[in-house]
């Protein structure tokens, strides 16, 4: 099994898009992103909106190669309703519109029109266990947004072929409530992408709470199932400086526990590009600016 996370946090963008291959498979998991409104009081630079060109052209050629599409809720970095033509002829998983909060529902609600408007055929994906040839997809029953839920639903991905298991958490923002733990101690994966903490809009000790949480829920899932080895955090974690002191910490702390943690660009090996994180320093850094884009 092949994992390629095609864009995030750490790459420029806010999204967790990833491509899932196998011999006999190609999943792509949420294929969108989007920026930060504002941050700093600074709308994004235009470093960041060439940034999101890129990465969308990079997104959209792996659209045109997948064979399944699986969307988990409907905020804009994981979902994309003005390009819905390139979803034609794929198999489309989706967050049923059930157990969503307002903005949601009605994003979903237009989602599903238009890919009806264009003939392409959807499928509600809360709860099921699909299997193509060595391939199992397992999608989880609706989790939290947050800890609160109060942005509504989502659902959590795991991709089994083999022995070799990948599990995607969505936005649930650091928080391992019972239904996600329920979820990986059904799939077991071997690697977890999972979507981090809000540290930039919590205090210092709402911070340590959420690590300590985290922390402890997967030390007891490591314990007795031996899984995950390896656990990458990103996406609303790396929207604020605050990463650049936690993610040494949780480094050492995962490493204990003989599990390799890091964010998508390390992942992938290339650079950190924490540009909503750092989008004072870049409009310091360069004459030229967007500040009047609306």
């Amino acid at each position: 099994m092949k994992i390629k996370i095609l864009a995030s946090d750490s790459m420029g963008v806010r999204s967790m898009c990833t491509l899932i291959e196998t011999v006999d498979l190609s999943v792509l998991i949420d294929p969108s992103c989007a920026l930060g409104p504002l941050r700093n009081k600074l709308y994004p630079h235009c470093v960041e909106i060439e940034n999101l060109i890129r990465r969308w052209n990079i997104i959209k050629s792996y659209i045109k190669k997948s064979e399944i599409l699986i969307f988990t809720h409907y905020h804009y970095d994981h979902h994309n309703p003005r390009e819905v033509e390139l979803y034609a002829g794929k198999n489309v998983f989706l967050k049923a519109k059930e157990g969503l909060n307002k903005r949601q529902r009605l994003r979903a609600e237009r989602f599903f029109e238009l890919l009806s408007e264009r003939n392409i055929n959807v499928k509600n994906a809360d709860g099921r266990v699909l299997k193509n040839g060595a391939v199992e997809l397992f999608f989880s029953e609706p989790l939290p947004h947050g800890k609160g839920g109060r942005q509504g639903k989502v659902i959590g991905v795991g991709v089994k072929h083999g022995n070799d298991v990948f599990l995607y958490t969505s936005d649930v923002q650091g928080f391992i409530n019972d239904g996600l733990k329920n979820f990986i101690y059904k799939v077991l994966p071997r690697v977890i992408f999972m979507d981090g903490p809000c540290f930039y809009m919590l205090s210092k000790e709402q911070s340590e709470e959420y690590i300590d949480n985290m922390v402890k829920e997967i030390l007891e899932i490591k314990k007795s199932t031996g899984y995950p080895e390896v656990l990458i955090l990103d996406h609303h974690s790396m929207r604020g400086k605050d990463w650049e002191d936690i993610y040494p910490l949780l480094r050492g702390k995962f490493k204990k526990m003989e599990i390799e943690f890091m964010c998508s660009a390390e992942y992938e090996n290339t650079d950190v590009f924490d540009y909503e994180a750092k989008r004072r320093k870049i409009y310091e850094k360069n004459s030229f600016s967007c500040k009047k884009m609306s």
